[in-house]
This record gives C-alpha cells, sequence and structure tokens, in this order.
C-alpha cells in the first residue's frame, strides 16, 4: 500500500455514512427532511482529507474515523466514541462555525465546548482527538 493511499484510509472509511446521507429519502424526518447535497458532503469529505493529513503530518499517524450521521438543519454530526464522547457538528451554512463538544464517560466533570470555522477547526480539535483517542502517542 501506497503512503498517500493509507494517509486516505481514513477519508475512505467515511464514505459509507456520507453515502447514507446522500440517499436519505424525501421527508425523512417527518419534518421536510432529504438527502443531503453532494456539494455539502464533498465539503464534509474534503475537510476529513485536509484533517487527516494534517494530523498525519504532525503526529505521524492516522487519526481514528468518526461516525457521520444527519443532525439538526441538515448540519453533519462527526462523532467519536470510546472512553470521552467527541462530537463535532458542521452545520449546512459555510458561513457558520462548527461547534464542537466533549466529555468524559467517566469523569462527568471533564467536559469541553466550542466553535470555530471550518477552515481552522483541525488545528482546534486535534490535540482533542490525540489526547482522548489514540492511545498509542
Amino acid at each position: 500500500m501506497a503512503i498517500q493511499d493509507s494517509i486516505d484510509a481514513p477519508a475512505e472509511s467515511i464514505k459509507p455514512d456520507l453515502d447514507y446521507l446522500a440517499g436519505l429519502p424525501e421527508n425523512w424526518d417527518e419534518d421536510g427532511g432529504g438527502p443531503y447535497p453532494r456539494s455539502q458532503l464533498s465539503r464534509v469529505e474534503e475537510w476529513w482529507k485536509g484533517f487527516t493529513r494534517e494530523y498525519h503530518g504532525e503526529f505521524s499517524r492516522l487519526p481514528p474515523a468518526p461516525r457521520i450521521g444527519q443532525a439538526e438543519g441538515r448540519s453533519v454530526d462527526m462523532h467519536w466514541r470510546g472512553e470521552f464522547s467527541f462530537l463535532v457538528n458542521i452545520p449546512a451554512d459555510e458561513n457558520e462555525p462548527c461547534a464542537f463538544y466533549g466529555f468524559s464517560i467517566a469523569d462527568p466533570d471533564l467536559e469541553f465546548q466550542g466553535k470555530a470555522p471550518l477552515e481552522s477547526l483541525g488545528g482546534t480539535i486535534k490535540t482533542y482527538i490525540k489526547d482522548f483517542f489514540d492511545d498509542d502517542i
């Protein structure tokens, strides 16, 4: 496997979730929701690819892949679960900041949250991902 292939592996792992969002039926939420536009899902996928490369460049390893799901207002949730739960919400409106929230399952007093534009989100969250979900670093 080429290095580029291994760097792109996490991006490939989220494709089934993105395809699911693209294939949602009309009115899936009984509130008029329909399939997610491919342009929006491509924005999420491209961000994740860039984040993966940035993470790999800094930590010499690949980040754990999140689960991707639909969220309120046709936004996209990226969710990591383990001893910690970490959620990043990417809004449908490109001009809105992304929100993130995380907490420890074992220690309810350990929680954090914030907002960041998609362009700078990776720099904001990569330490959380490394510290809470990558035990080998």
